[in-house]
């Protein structure tokens, strides 16, 4: 599948997100040093089972981004790659909501310090920060997942606003800004 201009823009704004050591390809050692920052935002003691869970948790993502997005098997996924990737996943609904679905759950249960099943502005940019995602950029997406304003996003808040990222191609829908503004990556 061919995607939008829209979809592209937040795409390529997405891998540069996760390109965390800024090589201009995602690799491996991007997933492992944002395994390690977020443990440290998080505060969780190196050896401790949290920190191995946060880790299996992360390196799992990078499996399986690299047994589906890494086309020439050379270990590291190319932009071309990575929208070719995320193309075919927003092409399928069902592929979507599996990937939403797991997703938000997966957030919740590592970054949800408290257990409360909502996440505070502190456990949300413990994600973003542990992947050197500017914390303008947490700021602009926690403000518009808290669609209720009571400055936690929820499951469902998380959910819908995940759910707009992956579909919708209208600019200002707030899930669009799931990873900060991606605008800029409109006019390029």
């Amino acid at each position: 599948m061919t995607l939008s201009k829209i979809k592209t823009a937040k795409f390529r704004h997405y891998f540069d997100m996760t390109d965390v050591d800024n090589d201009g390809v995602i690799t491996k050692a991007d997933f492992e040093i944002a395994a390690e920052e977020t443990r440290k935002e998080l505060g969780l003691e190196a050896g401790s089972n949290e920190a191995a869970e946060l880790t299996q948790s992360v390196m799992s993502y990078w499996e399986s981004l690299a047994q589906h997005a890494d086309a020439d098997h050379d270990g590291k996924v190319e932009l071309q790659e990575w929208l070719t990737h995320w193309g075919h996943i927003v092409s399928s609904q069902e592929m979507i909501d599996q990937l939403v679905g797991g997703y938000g759950q997966t957030v919740l249960s590592v970054y949800d310090r408290d257990g409360d099943g909502k996440l505070s502005y502190e456990d949300f940019s413990a994600y973003y920060l542990g992947h050197q995602i500017p914390e303008e950029n947490c700021k602009i997406a926690f403000e518009k997942m808290d669609a209720d304003g009571d400055s936690y996003v929820d499951n469902d808040e998380f959910y819908q606003t995940a759910m707009q990222f992956f579909t919708s191609d209208d600019v200002e829908s707030p899930g669009n800004y799931l990873f900060g503004d991606f605008t800029h990556y409109l006019n390029n």
